[in-house]
């Protein structure tokens, strides 16, 4: 997680981005409006998960245990989501990935 500082510039960066795009009607954005994601980067999956529970609570949202464990809440079209990936989907993901470029399909008959 950044530090206060650093917290308190990424959230000014995204007032100033927005108060752009608000004096410039020309700016196309998209309909479906913010997706704020952030991953938690932990070096355990208890750790990850209690970041996410915590924030969950502040969010007053429940804790999706899928996959990931994500929680999100949305206010009107703007979205927020924070989310761990357990290093066993890492590990299979990397995995999954090895084969990457060994196998290709057959090309299409014209």
């Amino acid at each position: 997680m950044p530090t206060e500082d650093k917290r308190a510039k990424c959230i000014a960066d995204m007032r100033a981005l927005l108060d752009f795009l608000d004096a410039h009607p020309e700016v196309p954005i998209s309909e479906y409006g913010l997706d704020i994601r952030c991953c938690v980067h932990e070096q355990d999956d208890e750790a990850g998960t209690l970041v996410v529970e915590t924030t969950a609570k502040s969010l007053g949202v429940e804790v999706e245990h899928g996959v990931h464990v994500t929680a999100e809440m949305a206010v009107g079209t703007a979205h927020y989501r924070i989310f761990h990936i357990p290093h066993e989907q890492v590990r299979r993901h990397a995995a999954l990935s090895s084969y990457y470029g060994q196998v290709e399909p057959d090309a299409e008959e014209a």
